[in-house]
């Protein structure tokens, strides 16, 4: 009778003991997928924010390349128009005959000389911008 009890004991512990680890090893699997899901939903938002950000940014490079344009051809539109004013200048001081009024024409064809050297000074510093915004625009790109 002993040895029966003993067996039974014997039994019904080694099935409380199977139960327990089988429950250990489900709650580890349990928190391994958890832990695994929560991995994969991270790297979702990061991947999500990361394409969010490079679209971003490659908006406002399109942007400053519209606006850097617009302002490339302000700038030689008005160094165009000063360079035929400055002729037209110049034809009027070759018709002149008074050396006052000679003068006076040198005088603003050196204004126009000034602004036209402004304009050259403000194109070259676009363009030299556009070539900053490409590099960044490739580099976005690759």
């Amino acid at each position: 009778m002993k040895n029966i009890l003993f067996l039974t004991f014997l039994f019904f512990s080694s099935l409380l003991f199977s139960q327990a680890s089988g429950e250990a090893i489900a709650e580890g699997h349990y928190k391994r997928q958890v832990s695994n899901a929560a991995y994969e939903k991270a790297l979702n938002e990061m991947q999500t924010s990361a394409k969010r950000s490079a679209d971003e940014k490659l908006k406002q490079l399109n942007e400053k390349f519209e606006l850097n344009f617009a302002q490339n051809k302000k700038f030689k539109s008005k160094l165009s128009l000063l360079q035929q004013k400055k002729m037209k200048i110049q034809s009027e001081i070759m018709e002149s005959n008074s050396e006052t009024e000679k003068h006076k024409l040198d005088e603003k064809i050196s204004t126009f000389n000034l602004e036209i050297e402004k304009l050259n000074e403000k194109i070259k510093a676009n363009e030299s911008e556009l070539v900053v915004l490409q590099e960044s625009y490739n580099k976005i790109i690759k």
